[in-house]
């Protein structure tokens, strides 16, 4: 009964890494409801572990994986350590890092096996869905940006852009398995139109780094599951959609400053944004600025790159110079090895010839990446946690590899 407990609980949280926003103070220390239920997490499993005299504790996992930790942990914590505001730094070192890893380490050692993993990516699926459904209803009432891009009730459309985006992918992953299993007509029409919602939305946030990765990490990762002919098929569907999308954009004013690389533009605005990290670089190129501090270290460098296209900017666009500037070169080489290893297990099973969790997190740390290249999925609190929740996913799969062997 506990350990059924436990899992429902990795389940609930799952569900609930929005509720990151809803912010919270105990004895003057700030946290969020959604830490909350990580706590209550980590709880509950030292209260069912305590009885087995923690032995779940001592499960070994890959030197690679462990190595790829210690170096983004020890990077952060040293950028941390030599640059200012090191509040805000020990604050995200235990929002973006600290609690997300020991939820993560829990979901690895308490999941055992694919209809357990198939109830954690629902978990997060409905999550993201009601989010879409939400945000469509502020697109009903009109509330939108002040350029027409909508929002949610997230800061800003590419914020709701990069929690959609991977929902995208389980909403592929669940209309894929349903014809593959030959589930029910209803089960179809389900997967197909909870699909369409996220997709309407992602759509509305006109984010377009956010549909060119989704795009890709779909169509890229087709080729290693279909066979030729529906490999065409799909991807033809997919390449009509995508058109549809961007030919609703030739008169918009967003695509015309982006194809006349107007210097409104958001390309232009990222350009700007990469100078001034670069310059950041050039400056900390081993320890890095430390985590929190790009706005402030941003607008100081305003007087170099006249005039200044963005004001706000609490990240680099761009994932890997995240890394690198928050947490070092360190950390850096940690995030790339961590990634390689993932990639290098994926690709060597044989499990990404067919609908299987292996190819959904395959596709899920593809789109990391390419979306990562003009932007940071990472570097907030319901982004990193679900990184590191795939990342605990993995561990269950390669845990149950090593148990068939």
């Amino acid at each position: 009964m506990q350990r059924l407990t436990q899992k429902f609980l990795i389940y609930l949280t799952l569900a609930a890494a929005p509720l990151y926003l809803i912010k919270l103070t105990f004895f003057s220390l700030p946290t969020n409801l959604f830490e909350c239920l990580l706590l209550l997490n980590v709880a509950a499993w030292i209260w069912h572990e305590r009885k087995e005299k923690f032995k779940s504790l001592w499960k070994p996992l890959p030197w690679q994986i462990i190595l790829s930790l210690g170096l983004i942990l020890g990077g952060t914590l040293c950028s941390i350590m030599t640059n200012d505001a090191r509040i805000i730094g020990f604050g995200i070192l235990k929002s973006w890092f600290v609690l997300p890893l020991i939820f993560t380490y829990i979901l690895a050692n308490t999941l055992e096996n694919n209809t357990e993993l198939e109830k954690g990516f629902l978990s997060i699926y409905f999550s993201i869905e009601l989010i879409a459904f939400i945000s469509l209803l502020y697109k009903l009432y009109g509330v939108l940006t002040y350029d027409g891009r909508l929002s949610g009730f997230y800061i800003s459309p590419n914020y709701l852009a990069l929690y959609l985006a991977p929902g995208s992918l389980l909403g592929f992953y669940f209309l894929l398995k349903s014809f593959e299993k030959k589930s029910s007509t209803f089960v179809k029409i389900l997967a197909s139109l909870s699909l369409m919602i996220i997709l309407l939305t992602l759509f509305y946030t006109y984010s377009y780094a956010a549909w060119i990765a989704v795009f890709l990490s779909a169509t890229l990762t087709a080729l290693f599951y279909l066979q030729k002919k529906k490999f065409f098929l799909l991807s033809l569907g997919l390449t009509v959609l995508f058109s549809f999308a961007a030919l609703s954009q030739l008169n918009s004013q967003k695509f015309s400053s982006l194809i006349h690389f107007s210097q409104r533009s958001s390309l232009s605005s990222r350009i700007m944004i990469w100078k001034a990290t670069e310059k950041m670089l050039l400056q900390n190129p081993i320890l890095g600025i430390g985590p929190g501090n790009f706005q402030v270290k941003y607008l100081s460098l305003q007087a170099y790159f006249p005039p200044y296209l963005e004001w706000a900017v609490p990240q680099p666009h761009n994932v890997f110079l995240a890394f690198w500037l928050q947490s070092g070169l360190i950390g850096l080489v940690g995030f790339l090895l961590l990634l390689s290893f993932i990639f290098y297990q994926l690709l060597k099973k044989n499990q990404l010839k067919k609908i299987s969790p292996e190819l959904l997190l395959f596709s899920f740390f593809l789109y990391i990446i390419l979306h990562g290249l003009v932007d940071t999925p990472f570097w907030k609190n319901d982004l990193s946690f679900l990184f590191w929740v795939y990342l605990g996913f993995f561990l269950v799969l390669s845990r149950n590899a090593q148990k068939i062997k």
